[in-house]
């Protein structure tokens, strides 16, 4: 009788971020492949979820995405809980969204135990004549919130698969940290001494 396979280890990714710096449409390019231009604003919070293959073994990442509208914030906490890691959005044609990024990081730090490993993304770098944030300000903001580093497109694709790359490897060690340590215990029977008649 073959042994039953090991289950597919599953890590929560949650992506933060103001409205229209992209959130949507990188969860739609990370799990199709493709960008739509017609997506719209998320409104509360989607799911996705997809496997990765991390140095021959698999995690499955399942990646929401919530709303950054102002009056969506207030709701966005209950997705923190259990998230293995924080994916924190800004444009990089948008400074505001640059400076949103304090709020995302300081609200999931508080609002999760334990806090999930953060990483900020700049997206739209396809936008080369409206860039006004550059990638040293982006490398300052996440550096000061012990967060990870990526630009890229969900546009043209660029850096897409390095950057979700990297996601799943740090949500797969995540999950692998929290697994219980199994040990064997070897009981010993004894055998029953036989007892004499009084």
């Amino acid at each position: 009788m073959s042994a039953k396979p090991d289950a597919i280890p599953e890590a929560k990714v949650v992506l933060l971020g103001t409205t229209m710096v992209g959130k949507t449409s990188i969860v739609t390019r990370v799990t199709s492949g493709e960008f739509d231009p017609s997506i719209k604003p998320t409104i509360g919070a989607c799911y996705a979820s997809k496997s990765f293959d991390v140095n021959g073994k698999t995690v499955k990442l399942q990646i929401w995405d919530t709303a950054g509208q102002e009056r969506f914030k207030t709701l966005v906490p209950m997705y923190y809980r259990g998230a293995k890691v924080a994916v924190i959005v800004f444009s990089v044609v948008d400074a505001a969204s640059l400076n949103e990024i304090d709020f995302w990081a300081t609200g999931v730090k508080a609002g999760a135990s334990p806090a999930p490993l953060l990483f900020v993304i700049g997206n739209k770098i396809d936008l080369v004549d409206e860039r006004t944030v550059t990638e040293e300000q982006g490398q300052e903001v996440a550096k000061k919130h012990g967060a990870e580093y990526f630009e890229i497109s969900a546009t043209t694709g660029t850096n897409i698969d390095k950057m979700i790359a990297r996601v799943a490897e740090v949500a797969l060690a995540q999950v692998k940290d929290e697994q219980p340590q199994t040990s064997v215990v070897t009981i010993k029977a004894e055998k029953n001494k036989k007892k004499g008649c009084c």
